[in-house]
């Protein structure tokens, strides 16, 4: 008897919960919405970088305009990492790759973006984006994170993070096509991103 009440009160521990996802509050919401992209199963995000492009004097200028993570195998760390990033923006560099420290992944984020400035005035909606870094069964608050290196523009938005023993596995994004020549462009506008259970 005692055998049986023990596994029925153990059972939810051992249930898989759904992936979760969560977004960065809504600032601008222009663009459409990518397909989702996951890392491969067994694989968790432990790294990222952006693309960017850098003010540059112009009339138009479009700041983050992609978000890639890099996705480790758990069972195998050295088997090399695979990379996913939702969609990407015309415009800007890449910048180098950030990664979490040693036996931390990526639990949350938050984005830095800018709301619409009215008139003939540059919009960039999203700026840079800032992963928070932990382990699976910390509790969720700003250990540490990394973030791309960018011009001040905007705001950041509240801080998200995956439920607990939930990691990082896949990003959305919402972004802007190129606009017809003279029209203002944005880029990338919000993120999304997909929570595995660990």
């Amino acid at each position: 008897m005692l055998p049986t009440i023990l596994a029925l009160l153990l059972a939810p521990l051992a249930t898989a919960l759904p992936p979760t996802i969560i977004r960065s509050p809504k600032v601008t919401g222009w663009g459409w919405w990518s397909e989702m992209e996951s890392c491969p199963p067994g694989y968790f995000a432990h790294g990222m970088r952006i693309k960017y492009e850098r003010d540059s004097g112009s009339l138009d200028e479009t700041g983050l305009n992609a978000i890639e993570l890099a996705c480790k195998n758990r069972a195998v760390p050295s088997s090399g990492d695979t990379y996913i990033k939702g969609a990407e923006g015309v415009f800007g560099g890449w910048q180098a790759y950030q990664y979490c420290p040693q036996g931390e992944y990526v639990i949350g984020f938050a984005l830095q973006s800018e709301s619409w400035r009215g008139g003939n005035k540059d919009d960039v909606a999203a700026n840079n984006f800032a992963a928070y870094c932990g382990r699976p069964e910390a509790p969720r608050r700003r250990y540490s994170w990394i973030q791309g290196s960018v011009n001040e523009r905007g705001s950041w938005t509240r801080d998200q993070f995956c439920p607990a023993r939930q990691i990082v596995c896949g990003i959305i994004v919402q972004i802007e096509p190129a606009q017809a020549p003279h029209v203002d462009d944005a880029s990338l506008d919000s993120v999304g991103l997909k929570c595995c259970d660990f």
